[in-house]
């Protein structure tokens, strides 16, 4: 995946400096990736630090980050994660987007199977409201909608509130 100007320019308004970040806790392992609890400038979130241990792995981060980043810099929406900050120093390549306290939807079906039906119905008219809005997006005034592509209980999280918050946008397109 090429990494245009457009895409450099828009990259910087997220960006800063591994200076600023601060992990506390794992959350849980990625593919290429570990989350951390953690903050930025004071805010917490969560931040997923990948590893590249030699140049192509550092391509291919690139593009893995480019690849999360760039839907969710393009969106807004309560039910969609939000992209806070990225960071692309050579040695430490991270995205970092809000916190959902309450974890995954999947883990949270599994410690709760007795979670009523009003509650169930909530998870997905959570879910159908912000895949509305990625099927709906406009971007520089074209439509061009947002295709998650990997939709399910692990990748949908829950907020302070048990809001679903769609999130792993790194095999999507639009």
């Amino acid at each position: 995946m090429p990494f245009t100007e457009k895409w450099r320019q828009q990259a910087k308004l997220f960006e800063v400096p591994a200076s600023a970040i601060v992990t506390q806790k794992m959350i849980g392992p990625g593919g290429f990736s570990q989350v951390y609890e953690g903050t930025i400038h004071g805010v917490r979130c969560a931040i997923k630090m990948f590893a590249a241990h030699n140049d192509q792995m550092h391509e291919e981060i690139m593009g893995m980050i480019k690849r999360e980043s760039r839907p969710l810099s393009r969106v807004r929406h309560p039910n969609i994660i939000r992209l806070q900050h990225i960071c692309l120093e050579r040695n430490f390549l991270c995205i970092a987007t809000e916190l959902a306290p309450n974890g995954s939807l999947d883990e949270y079906l599994r410690k709760n199977p007795d979670t009523s039906v009003g509650q169930r119905f909530s998870f997905g008219h959570g879910m159908v409201a912000g895949m509305a809005r990625l099927h709906s997006n406009v971007f520089g005034g074209k439509p061009k909608p947002i295709l998650h592509n990997d939709l399910k209980p692990p990748n949908l999280l829950l907020g302070a509130m048990l809001e679903v918050k769609i999130a792993d946008f790194g095999s999507s397109t639009g």
